[in-house]
């Protein structure tokens, strides 16, 4: 695996414009995952109250929502690499302000699972990290890891404000009118700022990572050999890779969608639930700066490791805690394992495939990765319908995480 000693050696030349679009995919992905992913706790013990369904039923809208991923994703994917990123996250900011303001019109729980599924899917895509890992792709080389790290910083920006300021909403004004109000609130932070974005530094008549001349690349892999997808489909590595995510981020969705009922099962004060995912965000957020910047600096499957075994962690404190001190630990945890995830698997992609070919393999990937989310959260929800209990569920997350462990040392690069 390629290493920082052998990645260009840019030289800056003051401020660059890269870290304006690092901030722009910044609040895109706050605005993307806080209202969709780490909010959908909160909603989901608000249309439990709404419309008295079980716990199977209360996971569909995200199950959809994943399983419509696989559909969008290799698609979109492979048309970043050939249009302006910009009008796909513009396209992703109406339907996500679409979306909430749908939701705040609904009736039944059918009509949550066809919004997640046609409207919020799609979202996921556009506005979330797959445009903005390509994007950030395109600008930075020497600090690759660490300007993604920043951008999903976002992420958990929004995991920390959105999911409290729903719950607010909800008990100052109704969550139809808290829906509404954020619909609005997306159309008009994040129209404009699509109009910030340039795909590429030559547009801007700058170089990648602000150098004052076009660094060398002989260092860097072209990634020419997965000029295909039949090339990239025989890698070992994107195979490897892939389902490593695959089991990561299944057992972090499916953990992040159940927090809330899962503690006050503990008869744990549904704020102090809330505020759990809070934590799960704001941990995540120093997760991403020390994934980031050391990320650039050593072996990146080590750093995919290291996310591995806190996630496993944070799983097993879940399962054998009983307090709300064992809860906070274990989100603690967590979080700083979902700090590393994004980070580190976009710039694992880059050094192993090349970023010119960086939109379609992680587009590609996406039909790998989802049928693990498809899985997992909706057979959370099952078991626990079954059981009573969180403890199976999670101690399957936890056995799978440890199997993963095993093939990371075989990501890498053909000889």
């Amino acid at each position: 695996m390629t290493t920082q000693k052998n990645r260009i050696n840019a030289v800056s030349t003051g401020w660059y414009y890269g870290w304006l679009i690092v901030a722009v995919a910044f609040i895109a992905q706050a605005v993307t995952m806080g209202g969709t992913i780490y909010s959908y706790s909160v909603i989901a013990v608000i249309l439990n109250d709404e419309f008295s369904v079980s716990r199977l039923q209360l996971m569909l809208p995200m199950t959809l929502m994943t399983f419509m991923g696989v559909f969008f994703s290799p698609v979109i994917g492979a048309k970043l690499d050939k249009y302006p990123v910009k009008h796909f996250m513009l396209t992703g900011t109406l339907l996500l302000m679409a979306g909430l303001l749908l939701l705040s019109l609904a009736s039944s729980i059918y009509h949550v699972i066809a919004i997640y599924a046609l409207l919020l899917a799609p979202v996921q895509v556009l506005l979330g990290p797959l445009c903005c890992s390509v994007l950030i792709a395109r600008w930075f080389s020497r600090k690759l890891a660490l300007a993604m790290g920043v951008a999903a910083i976002g992420a958990s920006i929004g995991g920390f404000v959105i999911p409290p300021l729903i719950e607010w909403l909800n008990q100052q004004y109704g969550w139809r009118d808290g829906m509404r109000f954020l619909s609005m609130a997306v159309l008009f932070l994040m129209a404009p700022l699509t109009l910030l974005i340039y795909d590429r530094p030559q547009l801007k008549g700058l170089f990648t990572d602000g150098a004052d001349a076009e660094p060398d690349l002989s260092q860097l892999p072209t990634g020419s050999e997965f000029g295909s997808t039949k090339a990239i489909l025989r890698s070992k590595a994107f195979w490897l890779l892939a389902i490593t995510m695959g089991v990561l981020f299944s057992s972090y969705a499916a953990i992040i969608s159940n927090l809330l009922p899962l503690v006050m099962l503990y008869e744990v004060p549904r704020q102090d639930g809330v505020l759990l995912i809070s934590m799960v965000a704001a941990v995540g957020i120093a997760g991403k700066l020390i994934f980031g910047a050391v990320a650039d600096k050593i072996d990146m499957r080590i750093g995919l490791a290291a996310a591995v075994i806190l996630l496993m962690a944070g799983i097993s404190i879940f399962i054998l805690g009983s307090s709300y001190q064992h809860f906070v630990l274990a989100s603690l945890v967590m979080g700083l394992s979902a700090g590393g995830l994004l980070p580190v698997w976009g710039a694992m992609i880059a050094l192993l495939f090349g970023v010119e070919n960086y939109g379609r393999v992680m587009g590609m990937m996406g039909p790998i990765i989802i049928p693990f989310n498809l899985i997992a959260v909706p057979l959370t929800g099952y078991l626990f319908d079954q059981t009573g209990s969180y403890s199976m569920p999670f101690t399957l997350f936890a056995v799978l995480l440890a199997l993963s462990l095993l093939w990371v040392p075989a990501i890498k690069r053909p000889a």
